[in-house]
């Protein structure tokens, strides 16, 4: 693979849009960015100080700023202290943490030592490190409070084990807490789509703005000057539950994204995600002790369009079967005879999975930009085959929606070098999130505001 430019968990148009934003703010009109634009845009700043010219050029020029677009302050110095202070100075440094249903993964990457040249076909990164421990218990039989000290108890003796001293990390959470919508926005300047974008959050959430964390990506701006924006809003309390319980095992959080965005991201930077001639779909399956979540990502002509998070144990069907199997268990149990499975549960489950990710598929196809899928990307599957009577879901989607099943090898580019066995069928999210500390990812969604980071970093360094 041809070694690629690291730039290291910022994306190309957030940092357009953190410089056109900054230099609003400093009363410097800038509708659009453009590679000559920052000179003489700090040229015409005649109000500001020579030191502030200064740091709004190094702005343009800095590789980790995250997007300022809430800063607010006229103070130029001020706006980039803060934009420089979101993350440390060494992006290799990041620790990635997948708290998934069924248990949490570490991982860290870095580039090869060894590999200097940009155009060596070997791989780019290591996999310096990957740990992970299961809950081991039905954390949705939990309340709130007992299912966090659950989480919290695993992440500390896993960043024990793991050894783990710095401890800067970025976190991925499932989709089902996240609300996610493709939509085109009217061509406004650069610096207001923001407001946009809240706006149309704002009429399909029955939530207030101040409820919630939000933030968005720009993936194509079209030729009539519309915008193309994957919106992403989570409520304020879900995240802060998150933030509780990683600064109470003292991590700094830098970062929250999306799990099926995290994997996404990582499918695509190996190549494996190629959808120019036949439109493709990842399959993420997330399965604790008693939950099973989906998570669906569609693309088509190479471009994001979708996703959809699903929850499978919502069903009041399956609910009920569930608990006449715990019921007639218990009473096995208690006379000393062994558990069995009921046959017809595991039915049921493999056939309403097959029913979401097919319901899932034929919403898709019917809204703008939609097409039938015809192949799909499945990770995390042999959590619930067993569940299902022992069958595939791979061989479900093939059999039953004739969809082609692909198995890309998601650890085809890197050099493994320390930690726990691997399994590749979980690994996708948190090697996707790791690969953003590296470099811009496909689709960057961060759900940490700023003043939620800062609450964070504070509460463990006192500062």
């Amino acid at each position: 693979m041809k070694r690629r430019k690291t730039q290291g968990f910022v994306g190309e148009n957030k940092l357009k849009d953190s410089i056109v934003s900054l230099l609003a703010a400093a009363k410097v009109k800038v509708q659009e960015f453009n590679a000559e634009v920052i000179t003489p845009a700090v040229d015409r700043g005649r109000d500001l100080t020579k030191q502030a010219k200064q740091n709004l050029q190094a702005l343009a020029e800095h590789p980790r700023v995250i997007k300022a677009k809430e800063v607010t302050s006229a103070s130029a110095e001020k706006m980039l202290a803060v934009a420089k202070s979101y993350f440390p100075s060494s992006a290799k440094e990041f620790w990635a943490v997948d708290i998934a249903p069924d248990g949490i993964r570490l991982a860290r990457l870095s580039l090869n030592d060894e590999q200097d040249d940009e155009d060596d076909d070997g791989p780019q990164y290591c996999l310096r490190d990957y740990y992970r421990a299961s809950f081991d218990v039905d954390l949705s039989k939990r309340n709130s409070a007992d299912s966090d000290r659950v989480k919290l108890e695993v992440l500390r003796s896993l960043l024990e084990r793991a050894g783990v001293k710095n401890k800067d990390v970025v976190l991925s959470i499932n989709g089902e807490h996240v609300f996610t919508r493709v939509r085109t926005l009217l061509p406004v300047p650069r610096s207001k789509v923001a407001q946009s974008v809240k706006y149309q959050i704002q009429q399909q959430i029955p939530f207030g703005l101040d409820d919630l964390y939000i933030d968005y990506e720009v993936m194509k701006v079209n030729t009539d000057g519309s915008y193309q924006v994957l919106m992403a809003a989570i409520k304020q309390s879900v995240v802060d539950r998150f933030i509780e319980i990683l600064t109470a095992a003292e991590c700094r959080v830098h970062g929250v994204t999306i799990a099926g965005i995290a994997a996404y991201n990582w499918l695509k930077w190996l190549g494996a995600i190629n959808s120019t001639t036949t439109p493709t779909a990842l399959v993420l399956v997330r399965a604790g002790v008693g939950e099973i979540f989906l998570e669906i990502v569609c693309e088509v002509d190479n471009q994001f369009h979708f996703t959809r998070p699903l929850k499978i144990t919502s069903s009041d069907k399956l609910q009920a079967a569930r608990v006449k199997l715990e019921q007639e268990n218990k009473k096995l149990s208690e006379a000393g005879q062994e558990v069995k499975k009921i046959p017809e549960l595991t039915e049921m489950i493999a056939t309403e999975v097959v029913s979401k990710v097919s319901q899932s598929f034929s919403y898709f196809r019917s809204i703008p930009g939609g097409k039938a899928i015809k192949q799909v990307m499945v990770f995390g599957a042999e959590a619930i085959s067993e569940r299902m009577g022992g069958v595939y879901l791979e061989d479900l989607l093939t059999d039953q929606l004739g969809l082609q099943v692909v198995y890309p090898n998601i650890l085809r580019e890197l050099t493994i070098k320390d930690g726990d066995i691997l399994d590749p069928d979980q690994m996708a999210v948190v090697l996707g999130l790791a690969l953003s500390c590296q470099q811009n990812a496909a689709i960057e969604i961060n759900l940490l505001p700023k003043t939620k980071l800062q609450q964070a970093v504070s509460a463990v360094t006192g500062k």
